[in-house]
C-alpha cells in the first residue's frame, strides 16, 4: 500500500481500510472509541452499544475516508462525537417525557371532579404513552414537529398526524366536552 501515514495513525488502522481482513480495524477502533464513550461519562453498557453502532458507520462508510484529510483516529472522533451528541439528545429527551408522565399520575374520573384540567387529565390518560409523550413535547415543551422527530423515531409528518389524532380524541372525549362547556 502506497499511503503515506499521517502522525499518530496506526499502520494497522491503515492497512485494514482496504484489505479483506477488517479485524485489526474494528479491534483498534472500538478500543478508541470505548474510551471516548468513557471519557464522556457513559457506564459501561451504554459505550459499548454506541461502540458497536459507530463500528457499522465506521465500516460502511470505510470508502470515504481520505487519508489527505487527515488521520483516520480523528476521522473514528468525529463518529464517536457524533454519537455522544445523539445519545446525550436521545437521554434528556427521554428523560423529560419521564418526567412528564411521573407527573400525570392517577386522576379521578371527570365526573367526580368538576375541574376542566382534571378531565383534561383523565383524557390524556387513556391516550397510549407514544401519543402523550409527543402531546407533551408539543405543547408543555413547545417543541416543534421536527424538533419531536429528532428526538424520537418518528418522521415529522408521523408527529403532526399523531398529535392531531390524540386532539381529536381529547376533543371527543364526553368527559372533557362536559369539562369544558361543550
Amino acid at each position: 500500500m502506497d499511503e503515506i501515514l499521517e502522525p499518530g495513525a496506526t499502520s494497522a488502522l491503515v492497512e485494514s481500510r482496504s484489505g479483506d481482513d477488517q479485524e485489526p480495524l474494528t479491534n483498534q477502533a472500538r478500543t478508541m472509541l470505548l474510551a471516548r464513550f468513557r471519557q464522556a461519562g457513559l457506564d459501561t453498557a451504554e459505550a459499548e452499544d454506541l461502540a458497536q453502532e459507530c463500528l457499522v458507520d465506521i465500516l460502511e462508510r470505510m470508502d470515504r475516508y481520505d487519508n489527505a484529510k487527515g488521520p483516520m483516529e480523528a476521522w473514528i472522533s468525529g463518529f464517536a462525537r457524533n454519537a455522544i451528541r445523539s445519545w446525550y439528545r436521545r437521554e434528556s429527551s427521554r428523560k423529560q417525557a419521564e418526567t412528564s408522565l411521573d407527573n400525570l399520575g392517577d386522576v379521578a374520573h371527570p365526573t367526580e371532579s368538576s375541574s376542566p384540567i382534571d378531565a383534561i387529565q383523565h383524557g390524556l390518560g387513556e391516550l397510549n404513552l407514544v401519543d402523550r409523550e409527543l402531546m407533551y413535547m408539543r405543547f408543555s415543551l413547545g417543541m416543534s414537529f421536527e424538533d419531536i422527530a429528532r428526538s424520537t423515531d418518528l418522521t415529522a409528518m408521523n408527529c403532526r398526524k399523531r398529535v392531531s389524532r390524540a386532539v381529536e380524541r381529547l376533543r371527543r372525549d364526553p368527559g372533557v366536552r362536559e369539562a369544558l362547556g361543550l
